[in-house]
């Protein structure tokens, strides 16, 4: 079973547009084949999104990670460390801690973001 970590406007736009995303991201996460994993540094940027009034969500996160199969991803200190090595190709500290996850945990990300991808992380386009 392969890993994948799952981006937040991934996520996003799974439980509201599933295809607008690309066929092999969508494949990824409707197979029940893979583990799903989503991190605690995007729920923190959701809720930060949701307090500040930048994002409203038609049901909870909690709902959102089970109908996608995501399990949550916590942030451990290993991630925190391996942060102060990563090239500065991107300066948004929640995508820089799932690039850190991601290498750290050995997952393919899942992310529209072109930044991300110029890391030395595996990735599919979403």
């Amino acid at each position: 079973m392969t890993a994948y970590l799952v981006d937040t406007h991934v996520l996003l736009d799974w439980a509201s547009s599933p295809d607008g995303l690309s066929p092999e991201s969508r494949l990824v996460m409707a197979t029940g084949r893979n583990e799903l994993f989503f991190s605690y540094a995007s729920l923190w940027e959701l809720n930060i999104k949701i307090s500040l009034g930048k994002l409203s969500l038609p049901e909870s996160t909690d709902v959102m990670l089970q109908k996608a199969r995501c399990k949550s991803l916590p942030i451990l200190v290993e991630h925190i460390a391996t942060i102060k090595d990563l090239p500065h190709h991107h300066r948004d500290p929640f995508d820089r801690m799932l690039i850190s996850q991601a290498i750290n945990n050995r997952m393919t990300l899942i992310t529209r973001d072109r930044e991300i991808r110029k890391y030395d992380v595996p990735t599919i386009a979403a």
